[in-house]
């Protein structure tokens, strides 16, 4: 298991909610996270995320030029970055020019509204690995990647 920290150029999908975490009580959410290909090879991301236990950081780019329409910067509303969020992926989807994943949080580490304001923004998203993810039915909190 690698514990390097990866800093990787991204767009954020839509963020939503999820499944309780570990005590079912718990409702979390989460985000999807698109790639490039050209920025990381499948190897190297089936060892950072899949079955992973991370320590993520969002950055969203407030210059980004594809924000939806209406929809105001980053710099205009709020924080432009979260930093240290305990999050885990159970793996990612692969299309011919990018690959996919679904990061989620337990309820009591961040909350939906923050994590939607980076919903459709361009970014860069930190990663580093601590250990495995709960397995799939134990809390289910993982999604299924989503681009």
């Amino acid at each position: 298991m690698s514990t390097k920290k990866r800093v990787l150029n991204c767009k954020f999908s839509g963020a939503g909610t999820t499944k309780g975490g570990s005590s079912k009580e718990t409702p979390g959410c989460g985000i999807g996270i698109t790639i490039d290909k050209s920025r990381i090879t499948p190897d190297q991301l089936e060892e950072l995320v899949t079955g992973a236990r991370l320590v993520a950081t969002l950055i969203a780019d407030p210059q980004a030029k594809d924000d939806v329409d209406g929809q105001k910067t980053m710099m205009d509303t709020h924080s432009d970055h979260i930093e240290g969020l305990v999050s885990e992926c159970n793996g990612f989807g692969s299309r011919p020019d990018h690959f996919s994943f679904r990061l989620s949080f337990h309820g009591d580490v961040v909350e939906l509204t923050e994590i939607g304001k980076f919903a459709y923004k361009e970014g860069k998203v930190e990663l580093k690995r601590t250990g495995n993810a709960e397995p799939a039915g134990e809390g289910d909190h993982g999604g299924d990647p989503q681009d």
